[in-house]
């Protein structure tokens, strides 16, 4: 497999984890920043990077097989029609949209154009959750009927901070609630057919916190719970006919325990939630290279769809 050549468009603490992944892999790649002191400290950390002053020049160079984009949310879209215009890959932190309608204009032209396009959404590359589906085919805790996944962190309260800023994409559902959304839909399908919510919106203008409902085609049940103003459990429930399993920090998780009706348990550890980058980088590479399209691209646009219908209900 070739190795493939990438650039990292913004310079966040993602960024910089995954800069370091990039390095362990010995993959080459390159940085565009817009602001000096930022390009500066990041090749004090990372020696012999090359820095683009913006998107353009990079793109003109012809320097990169594949873009990784980390910048605000509001920003996504653009970047990434640009680079699929000019033939690139691309990899976008999550969340990669803002709305469902920019999702799927941006997975049609990918197609269209024959280039990967992807979420970097852990959910998608864990190990685990490979094994977890082994689990379930193997029918050892039945018929699948509910799927509970709570995400809650406690984000301090800063005018600035792109979280909080509805103009930079941020809000409790795109920052976090796209964890719960992914892992359920990932579980349980994309063939929704009921979403009910109730919410709460903080006084900077974004959604502040969420309980979801969820129903599927054949009545799979899902129920989320986010927060960006307290701290909640990062677990998420599978339940079936015959036992249910439990993962904590599922947006990363590398240990899930199986419960059986009489309190017998049984666990399963696969990968390191400190790999989790890494095994994006891996995985986004076999699918370049055989030249296949985003597997997951059906969730990240459902994920969109049942937002669309959230904010809509709510009237935002």
């Amino acid at each position: 497999m070739r190795k493939l050549r990438w650039s990292i468009w913004g310079l966040d603490l993602i960024a910089e984890e995954f800069a370091s992944a990039l390095e362990q892999k010995q993959l080459p790649y390159s940085i565009i920043c817009e602001h000096d002191e930022q390009t500066a400290t990041f090749i004090r950390k990372h020696e012999n990077v090359h820095a683009y002053k913006n998107l353009d020049d990079m793109l003109a160079d012809n320097s990169a097989d594949i873009i990784y984009i980390s910048s605000y949310g509001h920003r996504h879209f653009s970047c990434i029609m640009q680079c699929l215009e000019k033939g690139r890959h691309v990899l976008c932190e999550k969340s990669m949209f803002t709305n469902f309608e920019e999702a799927q204009e941006a997975f049609a032209y990918a197609e269209k154009q024959k280039l990967f396009l992807g979420e970097a959404n852990t959910v998608f590359y864990m190990p685990l959750y490979k094994e977890i589906s082994n689990v379930m085919q193997n029918g050892r805790i039945g018929k699948l009927k509910m799927i509970r996944a709570d995400f809650g962190s406690l984000k301090e309260e800063t005018e600035e901070a792109a979280i909080y800023r509805k103009d930079y994409g941020g809000g409790a559902l795109l920052d976090i609630g796209i964890y719960a959304l992914s892992a359920a839909l990932k579980l349980m399908g994309t063939d929704i057919e009921t979403v009910s919510a109730i919410g709460f919106h903080h006084p900077y203008g974004v959604d502040e916190r969420w309980t979801i409902l969820l129903k599927n085609t054949q009545q799979i049940l899902g129920c989320l719970d986010i927060s960006i103003r307290s701290k909640l459990d990062k677990r998420l429930i599978i339940a079936g006919e015959r036992a249910y399993i439990e993962i904590y920090d599922y947006h990363r998780g590398e240990h899930a325990v199986i419960v059986y009706p009489d309190g017998s348990k049984e666990s399963i550890t696969c990968g390191s939630t400190a790999q989790a980058v890494l095994y994006e980088i891996e995985k986004v590479q076999e699918y370049v290279c055989a030249g296949c399209q985003d597997p997951n691209r059906f969730v990240t646009i459902e994920a969109m769809n049942i937002m669309k219908q959230i904010y809509r209900n709510e009237g935002k």
